[in-house]
């Protein structure tokens, strides 16, 4: 039988005191595994010298979003790459400054949760003026096919005819 990485000793009245990691007691595998974590989560990246600003940053998240988006109707992967390529390039950061300095923003969760709601409300912004823009030129496409408008039209138009027989 395989022993899990993380377990507890089995028939152990104390299940508290004898977790074993690696096969190790519980008091060392802490000394080792607590500084470890540490070392792996409490100490992320450091602030890059080339960090985009948090609002470019914010900036290349929207059109990344946007991106994936398109990806996704169209399942285009290299859409999708190009895309990036050209979103980066048109703010002038290279694929790898943009991975650490989210990396870098990503390090503080909840900072990064009001980044995302930043995109979301951006994206939401954008949705409602396409939505917008799109029912209003309906409305006018429908105003020229109305029964009013285009009687309006052939009187206008045997108005016209009238004049230029006159």
């Amino acid at each position: 039988m395989r022993k899990l990485f993380l377990t507890i000793s089995p028939g152990s009245r104390q299940a508290a005191t004898s977790y074993c990691f690696a096969g190790v007691p519980a008091p060392i595998s802490m000394a080792i595994l607590f500084p470890l974590l540490l070392a792996v989560y409490g100490c992320g990246p450091s602030q890059p010298n080339d960090l985009i600003d948090e609002d470019t940053y914010i900036d290349i998240l929207t059109e990344m979003y946007l991106l994936a988006s398109i990806k996704n109707i169209h399942q285009d992967d290299d859409l999708y790459r190009k895309g990036q390529d050209t979103v980066l390039s048109h703010y002038d950061i290279t694929t790898d400054q943009f991975e650490r300095s989210h990396s870098f923003y990503f390090q503080d969760i909840e900072a990064q949760q009001g980044r995302f709601r930043r995109v979301r409300e951006r994206l939401n912004d954008a949705s409602m003026r396409i939505n917008e823009y799109t029912r209003e030129k309906r409305e006018e496409l429908e105003g020229e096919h109305s029964p009013d408008h285009t009687s309006n039209d052939s009187s206008q138009e045997s108005q016209e005819s009238q004049d230029r027989t006159e």
